[in-house]
Parts: C-alpha cells; structure tokens; sequence
C-alpha cells in the first residue's frame, strides 16, 4: 500500500473511498462499526454473510461447469464413426468423471467439503489421441476450456484459511477504520469552519432532522412531514442508495402492520448503471421479492412494450435471458420480467416485405481477412472507430439502396391516406430515407472521425456535440484558409 516507500496515495485512496461508501449509508457509524465484523471462533466463520457469499459462488460456478461438462459428453456419446468411437468413449468418460466432481461441489454444505471433494486429483484429457481423431482447433479448444475451468477451483479459501487470515488482518482492518473514523471527524470540524458541505452532508442533516438513528423511529418532524404527502413517486428506484431509501421512509405513511403505504417505486433493474455512484440495486431486489409474494406491498410487472417491433424484443429477451441468473444481475429472467409483445404496434405500424430481423456483424480487426467487404487492404489505414464507421455505412446503404441480394428497406408512409385508394400515388409504404436512421452509441463524445467517414460515404450526418465544434470539417476548413491569409 506505501508503493514502495513513495508515498501514501494507495492508503489516501483507500482511506477516502471507505468514507465515501461510508456517506452512502444512513448512518455511516452504524456501517463503518458493521464493517468489523469479525468472528471469534473458527467455527463462527462461516456464519459470516461474505462468506457465505462466496460459498454460494463457488457452488454456483460448479453448477455450471457441470453443465458445460455435459454439453460436452453430449457431443461424444453418439459418435456414429467407428474409428473415432473409442476416443469419444475415452472423452465421454471422462467429463462424466467430471460432471460427479461439479456436482458433488455444487451440493458442498462447506467451502472445507469443497476442497476435501477438489483435492483429488482430475482426469489427464487425452490430448494426442483426440487430436488425431478431431484435429487440433477443436482439441485445443475442449483442453483450453477444461483447464480454464480446472484453475477457477485451484485457489480455493477455506473457513480455516479465512479464519488464519481474519486473525491476521484484524488489527489492519481496524486501524485502518480507526484512521476512517478520525478523518471524518476531523473533516467535519474543518467543513463547518469554512461553512462548505457537500451533498451528502446535506442530506444527512435532512435525515437526522426526520429519524432518530438512536431509537429508530421518526422524529416529530418526521411524522408531521409525512402528514403533508399524500403519495410518494419515486422514479428509477433501481438507482437509490440507502440513505435516500430512508430520507423516503422517514416521510412515508405506514398502515396498523408498520408498513409503508404510500410509496410508489418505478425502476428497471436491467437499467442499473449507478453502482459506481453508489446506488444500491439490492433495495430494489430485495422489494420485488417481497412484494411478490404481498410482504409488505404489491407488484406490478410492466412487462407489455408497447412502442418496439417484435424482433427487438425478441432479441433483447434473448440476450438478458442468457445472462441475466438471480446471481447476476439479481433476478431471474424469466416470463413475469421479459419484456411482451403487443398486437397494436403491428395495427399501428403494419410490417412490409421487408426483412426486420435483428443482426449482429462482428469485425475481428487483428485479422484482414474476416473484415467484410471488399477493402481490407484500405481498411487496415484505419483507426478501431473508423473501421466500425465504414461497416455502420454499408449496412445503412444497404438499407437505403439494397444490398443486390435484397431491396431497399420499405418503412411505412407517414403521408398514407387510409381514406383513398392505395396506389403509387397513395403508398402506404416507401423506401428507407437517411432521416429514418438513427446511430447509438455510448458516447457522442470524440465522434468526429466517425462522421467524417459517413461524409466520405456520402451518408448524411446530423451530431448533436457542441464539443467537436472545431473540429468539423466546415470550420477546420474555414481556419486553414483564415490561417493561409494570415500568413500572406
């Protein structure tokens, strides 16, 4: 942490991101004293709730495996080629023999049990013979992916580990907090001498105003302020931390039961992108899994979409659906999350015979070859974003002019008149224009090489970035010559 002996900015550093994860807390004390958990006796380790996380991680990644491990025995079990057939049964025993490991580890009530059961020793993959009968990339590829899987397993904690190490660490931990303590202190008397606060000052005064953290009830004020609000709207719920969560509940109506029942959260738990700021998605988990079962309020899926056609949704549900588990991400996704298809988007915005289906171009930039197109040579001249720019353009004039294979894309005719005949003079179709195409990104910021490659393509642009004012091609121009008469 000292770098050596250089300095202290790693300890700076450390000690400013705990007090500031701290601050996201309704009552910091309350966390930074939570945060020295510890436990007493070696057997209390596992009672710990980081521990037990990585427990359930642990099993988690052995659930998978095991079924990476089937899909591979899968592969192998009915190998019609007679010459082949003896190394697939040699390859089939062994990730059988793999499959009982991961599914022994998965049922392990104990990190010790999952080591005891990962201590003998795996199976040698017949490399040699499997390469003679599949050819080398495909054996390759079956080794690398076992071994990858073999390594996640290879430095496994046990409580006995943890508890050594926690021994250890205990009095770091705990100077460290102490020196968090201090700072924070000391930091405040400096804040009030100079009358500066930040936000997250502020709104801890609000809190303390509103809720007694000693007798964890609300205040007076608390209690009068929630007479003045007849409902509460909070919008992007998946993005509160704790102390905004309970500003809200110190102001929130309750009924006999104790519970709040005034508060309506809106939030999208596939849209929280704030973690770094702090937010706390798990507020909003932890509600939906209540409510779900009526503890303490209702849910409500808004899982219709009203406003994407069916292909969209299709492709979104297939994405979120493979990654998103209860242990990433937090929910399941399954068919009360995934997003629905409603039959008025296809009354409003009838379909024509144009293909709608969504496509994924994939540009590997190390290898010429798998660029498509037919200008790999010119292509390596260009720069990551540039080559994405002139693979983004022929895909749109594809759907402006059609690609030979297919025709230009055929969107509906906003000037349709349902009243008259349907005609060449009254399409209730026409072709894709420029205007009808729109380019996202994560950021616009830096996008000029971008538009400069549509320009060349002759594809109209419109950059909503004041902040590549000077570097559009228009004003650069207009300098140059600016600079030409400057210097005759």
């Amino acid at each position: 942490l000292m770098k050596k002996n250089i300095d202290d900015s790693d300890i700076r550093k450390m000690i400013l991101d705990i007090v500031r994860m701290a601050e996201s807390y309704a009552d910091p004390d309350g966390w930074i004293a939570s945060s020295r958990e510890h436990a007493d006796e070696k057997d209390a380790v596992s009672e710990l709730r980081w521990v037990k996380d990585y427990l359930d991680h642990i099993r988690l990644v052995a659930g998978d495996a095991e079924r990476v491990f089937k899909e591979r025995r899968e592969c192998f079990i009915t190998e019609p080629d007679a010459e082949k057939k003896k190394n697939a049964e040699k390859l089939c025993e062994l990730y059988s023999d793999d499959m009982v490991r991961m599914r022994e580890v998965s049922g392990a009530d104990s990190l010790e049990k999952a080591a005891q059961i990962l201590s003998s020793k795996w199976k040698a993959f017949p490399k040699k013979k499997t390469a003679e009968c599949y050819g080398d990339e495909l054996t390759d590829q079956l080794y690398s992916e076992r071994e990858t899987i073999k390594k996640s397993f290879k430095s496994l904690y046990t409580e006995a580990d943890i508890y050594a190490d926690l021994t250890h660490s205990e009095a770091y931990i705990n100077c460290i907090l102490d020196i968090v303590e201090a700072f924070r202190d000391r930091l405040l008397i400096e804040k009030k001498k100079v009358k500066k606060y930040e936000f997250a000052d502020i709104a801890h005064a609000a809190f303390r105003v509103l809720f007694d953290v000693g007798k964890q009830t609300p205040t007076e004020t608390g209690r009068r302020m929630s007479e003045l609000y007849r409902y509460i709207y909070i919008d992007e719920y998946q993005d509160s931390n704790d102390l905004q969560e309970n500003i809200l509940n110190a102001v929130a109506r309750r009924d006999r039961n104790g519970d709040i029942s005034n508060v309506f959260m809106v939030g999208d738990i596939k849209q929280s992108i704030y973690r770094f700021r702090l937010a706390r998605p798990d507020l909003f988990n932890r509600k939906a899994e209540l409510f779900k079962d009526d503890k303490g309020g209702r849910l409500i899926n808004l899982n219709m979409n009203y406003r994407s056609r069916k292909e969209v949704l299709d492709a979104t549900n297939y994405v979120f659906g493979s990654v998103m588990k209860k242990s990433f991400g937090g929910i399941e996704y399954d068919e009360d999350i995934e997003l629905h298809f409603r039959d008025e988007y296809d009354k409003n915005f009838p379909e024509s015979e144009s293909n709608y289906d969504t496509e994924l171009i994939l540009i590997d930039t190390s290898d010429q070859e798998d660029i498509p197109g037919d200008d790999e040579d010119i292509l390596s001249d260009f720069a990551t974003d540039e080559i994405e720019a002139i693979q983004i353009g022929k895909k749109i004039k594809s759907l402006i002019d059609g690609d030979g294979k297919e025709g230009p894309m055929m969107v509906l005719n906003e000037d349709f008149d349902p009243s008259r005949k349907e005609d060449e003079r009254n399409p209730r179709f026409r072709r894709a224009r420029y205007g009808d195409i729109v380019i996202l990104q994560r950021k616009v910021k830096s996008s000029t090489p971008m538009v400069r490659i549509y320009e060349q393509m002759e594809i109209p642009v419109l950059l909503d970035d004041s902040s590549g004012y000077f570097d559009a091609m228009e004003v650069v121009t207009i300098l140059s010559v600016l600079r030409v008469i400057d210097n005759v």
